[in-house]
């Protein structure tokens, strides 16, 4: 009987996702288990798994004893057939800088998080870095891009991962992440294999190729469509687990939710008795909405890695030859009376800004096409600010100290 209502909770997730592109993991993982029905036993197995782990965490924890962070190699493979398809590598920069930002809770952004959720904004101690060295031993760029004739891949049949469907094969899955990027149909913004079947062939995240980096696409053009299928990859559920109040996604510190928030929205929205979480990365808002992974999603996350994906990551930051190129740079950091701004390049018209760690707003500066930009601060007070960056297709950030 468990194994019957697992499947059809597995699939009534895909009946919730194909309302929606946001997110095709549940979709995804409805074909899996359709096919092999065995794996709605191993994802209850593992979230009895991870009870255990989590308890014996929560015992043998020292409160003051310092996490070590865990790197995990990343290639990424571009699969296309137009010129639009084959993006170019800064758009992966901006997206490995984007992963690490969200996953190590630098990013500014966490000051929308309201007062009642900001004492379990994590950061997970996962940084993700390019693979320099390749299955065979000679070393890469970490990443790979192949023409296809394919106009589009599926996820029935997850072409986009195997050669002989127009795709290109994985790189060993214990040891890399496999991102592939390309045109995945019915405008599908991404999808994940959870842990349940890490090591296959077919294991890794799929990223539509417009949603990589700082993509045009206005909803979700900050690279958070990866910070959301990466953290499904690494074992979360949407934060309204299979949909319902007597649902959950089995993480403690993440409040029981109805159903998914699209969109942007206001705090505070309620349902199932408490106020919903909905800017965290595992619900389905615009990517300017998702800002939080909690405590208990990193220990998700830790077991994951620990108990299941066991030779993924590192603990030295092996895979990285050099640092991805920024959008923007800021000096003297730190300063005392001006900041100097140059961008990478003659950027389009957008606007910075100064703000401090609560988000409010010191400065704002339009920018047309300029290559540098100098604002005095000598009216601001001493302590940490972001230098933020935002156009239509566009939003980086530095950190300045003022002094």
């Amino acid at each position: 009987m468990k194994k019957i209502s697992l499947i059809f909770l597995t699939l009534g997730l895909s009946l919730i996702s194909i309302a929606q592109n946001r997110c095709h993991t549940d979709e995804y993982l409805g074909h899996l288990v359709e096919s092999n029905p065995e794996l709605a036993e191993k994802i209850e197995q593992q979230r009895l798994d991870f009870n255990a782990y989590q308890q014996q965490k929560s015992n043998f924890k020292q409160a003051a004893a310092p996490e070590d962070l865990v790197y995990i190699p990343v290639v990424f493979h571009v699969v296309h057939r137009t010129n639009a398809q084959n993006i170019p590598d800064a758009r992966i920069f901006e997206q490995l800088e984007r992963l690490n930002m969200d996953y190590s809770a630098t990013n500014s952004d966490t000051s929308t998080v309201p007062t009642e959720f900001k004492p379990f904004i994590s950061d997970t101690k996962i940084r993700f870095v390019l693979a320099t060295v390749g299955p065979d031993g000679n070393t890469t760029t970490g990443i790979t891009r192949t023409e296809t004739d394919e106009f589009s891949f599926s996820i029935n049949d997850d072409g986009i991962k195997y050669s002989t469907l127009g795709g290109v094969d994985a790189w060993d899955t214990d040891n890399y992440l496999n991102i592939w990027v390309g045109n995945i149909t019915s405008g599908i913004l991404g999808y994940a294999m959870p842990p349940v079947n890490a090591g296959n062939s077919n294991d890794g995240v799929v990223i539509g190729y417009r949603y990589v980096g700082y993509g045009s696409n206005w909803q979700y053009n900050i690279g958070r469509t990866a910070t959301h299928e990466v953290g499904h990859y690494l074992g979360l559920e949407h934060v309204w687990g299979q949909g319902g109040c007597s649902s959950d996604d089995g993480i403690q510190d993440t409040p029981k939710q109805s159903s998914p928030h699209y969109g942007e929205s206001s705090h505070p929205i309620s349902s199932c008795g408490s106020n919903d979480m909905f800017m965290n990365y595992m619900d389905y808002g615009d990517d300017n909405v998702l800002v939080m992974f909690t405590t208990d999603q990193k220990t998700k996350m830790e077991y994951s890695l620990d108990i299941i994906r066991n030779g993924l990551a590192t603990s030295e930051p092996v895979g990285i030859e050099e640092e991805a190129p920024k959008v923007l740079s800021v000096y003297p950091n730190p300063t005392s009376d001006i900041v100097n701004i140059t961008f990478k390049e003659n950027v389009d018209n957008g606007q910075v800004q100064i703000i401090d760690v609560t988000g409010r707003v010191y400065v704002t500066e339009n920018v047309e096409g300029a290559q540098k930009l100098t604002i005095d601060v000598s009216n601001l007070g001493q302590g940490l600010y972001f230098v933020q960056y935002k156009n239509k297709y566009q939003n980086a950030q530095e950190k300045v100290i003022v002094r």
